[in-house]
């Protein structure tokens, strides 16, 4: 088994967490190990990342600007998707009035955010399998800035189930994603010595079939905390509730339950310390 080390965001959005996995497999480079970097579940906006957009639609393909920026810095050879095994796309709402939401659809935060589509993939022996969950509907009918022409082309070679609301895709996942991301982690670990393991946004523990991990460090802007795994893992279990899966849980809900081990500074022009990997390798 490789050596596991978690990221986790210390609030929702813009801990840095990219910056640092980047800082952070540099450093574990001096120690001549082999370096895979996972993404399990990720998402982005059509508009809010507009340039890595359109360098998705010319590449044909659909995943997270985060293994955009790494995947290059560890000269990975795993596939995209499967090492981002789930990734969700939103797309603005394209409008006759200002602000006009899409009653009854797949919007989570207002007409900035629907639901356009969302890929689930994971390996099939040699190869890799997808699935996306599309807004079919929607697109067709323009309601998205997102074209029907550019669905086709960020789904191709994948196979599509339209869906139309927020609930099909809570099932979805419900029924297909840990085991989606547990067996693609499987085939990502397979000969790696390090796995540096990225969280969505402020998720304290991104899913449950990951067992256990040697590292877990909670990043945020200039400073990151390093904690006891065992301890964090099972903290954040205990704030689980029955009818939600683990990755519902953020860092604020279990922070108070837990002490950081150390506390190190950085900023992205590099790590001040490196005292966080002291027994690790």
């Amino acid at each position: 088994m490789s050596t596991r080390i978690l990221l986790v965001g210390m609030s929702s959005f813009d801990s840095g967490k990219t910056t640092f996995a980047g800082l952070l497999i540099d450093e574990i480079r001096q120690y001549s190990k082999s370096i895979e970097y996972f993404k399990p579940i990720s998402a982005h906006n059509y508009w809010q990342r507009f340039a890595h957009t359109q360098q998705l639609l010319e590449q044909k393909r659909i995943f997270s600007a985060d293994l955009a920026s790494i995947k290059t810095k560890i000269n990975s050879q795993k596939d995209e998707y499967i090492l981002n095994p789930v990734h969700r796309l939103y797309v603005p709402t394209s409008s006759e009035r200002p602000l006009s939401n899409l009653p009854g659809t797949l919007g989570l935060a207002g007409p900035d955010s629907i639901i356009a589509l969302q890929r689930f993939s994971w390996p099939a022996g040699k190869e890799v399998r997808s699935t996306a969950l599309v807004a079919e509907h929607l697109v067709k009918r323009g309601d998205l800035l997102l074209t029907y022409e550019q669905l086709q082309v960020l789904t191709l070679g994948i196979e599509k189930e339209a869906v139309n609301s927020l609930e099909e895709i809570q099932q979805y996942e419900n029924e297909n994603l840990e085991n989606y991301v547990s067996s693609s982690f499987s085939h990502v670990e397979d000969g790696t010595d390090v796995v540096v393991i990225e969280s969505f946004n402020d998720t304290a523990w991104i899913w449950e079939g990951l067992d256990s991990v040697d590292l877990v460090l909670v990043v945020g802007p200039g400073q990151v905390f390093s904690y006891e795994p065992e301890r964090f893992r099972k903290a954040a279990f205990l704030q689980k509730l029955p009818s939600m899966p683990i990755r519902e849980v953020t860092f604020r809900r279990v922070n108070d339950l837990l002490k950081p081990l150390s506390r190190d500074t950085w900023s992205p022009l590099g790590l001040e310390t490196t005292d966080m990997l002291s027994g690790v390798f």
